[in-house]
């Protein structure tokens, strides 16, 4: 277990600078979407955007620091990781997957305090929120393990592009067709998505270490 956060703490060493970066974005963020959405009367739209942006936002930033020096410099990364195994070196990126998610519901609450409007997550906020991150990223690591960053460097933004706009129109839609019926199919759904999301990331972390452990470094 200490050989993980070993690995994770050389991780986090690696994208240093980005960290208070990373912290600003999931309070900014979120107080940013709340006064868009309350200028045009969608202020309970909020929560959910919040969800659905932020923790990509923060997973981008981060791992894309950290994927683009390991990219640049190999040999000097893995003599940081040594005597890390490649099994701890998985584990330690899907700890930080779920690092990012846990900041950033952290950093919304925080920003609640800046912005009074802003309405507290409910269970289905998290719920979505944490399914459309663990797709986005589940797919993400294993594509980055076996064709590297360079190769991989448009995903992110391209994702980030789809995830802001999106996400934006998708939640207008769902708002104006809302309905008694509606909100409960949502809601009975919420309650199963969080064990896909998970069930989605433990997939996602097998094909990685597979593809990690044929791996020539």
């Amino acid at each position: 277990m200490r050989y993980i956060f070993k690995t994770v703490k050389e991780m986090v060493f690696l994208a240093k600078e980005y960290v208070l970066i990373c912290i600003a974005i999931t309070i900014g963020i979120p107080i940013y979407i709340g006064y868009v959405a309350k200028d045009i009367g969608l202020i309970s739209l909020a929560s959910s955007l919040s969800m659905i942006i932020v923790p990509y936002y923060v997973f981008f930033l981060f791992f894309g620091k950290i994927d683009l020096i390991e990219d640049k410099c190999k040999q000097m990364t893995y003599a940081l990781l040594t005597p890390i195994n490649r099994i701890h070196y998985v584990v330690a990126k899907y700890f930080l997957i779920v690092v990012c998610f846990i900041l950033s519901v952290a950093g919304y609450h925080i920003g609640m305090i800046f912005m009074r409007e802003l309405l507290f997550l409910s269970f289905s906020d998290i719920a979505y929120g944490i399914l459309i991150y663990s797709v986005l990223t589940g797919i993400y690591v294993p594509l980055e393990l076996k064709f590297g960053f360079e190769n991989m460097k448009f995903y992110p933004m391209g994702m980030m592009l789809i995830v802001t706009f999106g996400g934006t129109i998708v939640s207008k839609y769902i708002t104006k067709i809302m309905s008694d019926e509606l909100s409960k199919i949502l809601e009975n759904f919420s309650r199963v998505t969080i064990p896909i999301a998970l069930g989605l990331l433990v997939l996602s972390y097998v094909i990685s270490h597979k593809i990690y452990e044929k791996k020539d470094l």
